[in-house]
């Protein structure tokens, strides 16, 4: 299995192509409709890339995935995101490899597309195993900020 991954720096996103190197079989993973907020207009460029990446490799599309409506960053709450990743995510094995959906690069820091769940657990600057729900949900009495 081979994995090209896309990104996209004004939405901070990656997009994964994911196939089989003998037949040549792909499915692509978080594409991005590109959106232009002052004009409240949409363009195809990011798909285009996709499109391109396909082509020349000569592969054959059978799927796409959307992981997770973009909106969710603006609505949910830290409980269950909490609740989501100590229960869901940081129960599987630590080599469990894990490919983002968007790195921010704080401090512009480079692109980072891969972790595995032992290196969150230990190190994620958001949320370690060791952070308590009560730590996350509110930090220093504000919310917890989701884009550093």
């Amino acid at each position: 299995m081979n994995i090209e991954r896309l990104f996209d720096p004004a939405t901070f996103t990656l997009t994964y192509v994911v196939f089989d190197p003998k037949t040549r079989d792909a499915i692509v993973i978080d594409p991005v409709l590109d959106y232009d907020v002052l004009s409240s207009q949409t363009s195809t460029a990011s798909i285009g890339r996709v499109e391109t990446l396909l082509k020349e490799k000569g592969l054959t599309l059978h799927y796409v995935l959307e992981t997770h409506a973009h909106a969710d960053h603006l609505s949910g709450s830290a409980e269950a995101l909490y609740t989501s990743v100590h229960e869901r995510l940081y129960a599987l094995p630590d080599a469990t490899r894990v490919f983002v959906g968007h790195d921010y690069q704080p401090n512009g820091r480079a692109l980072r597309w891969e972790t595995a769940i032992g290196a969150s657990k230990e190190s994620n600057i958001q949320l370690r195993a060791s952070t308590s729900r009560a730590d996350f949900v509110t930090r220093d009495g504000t919310p917890a900020v989701e884009r550093t």
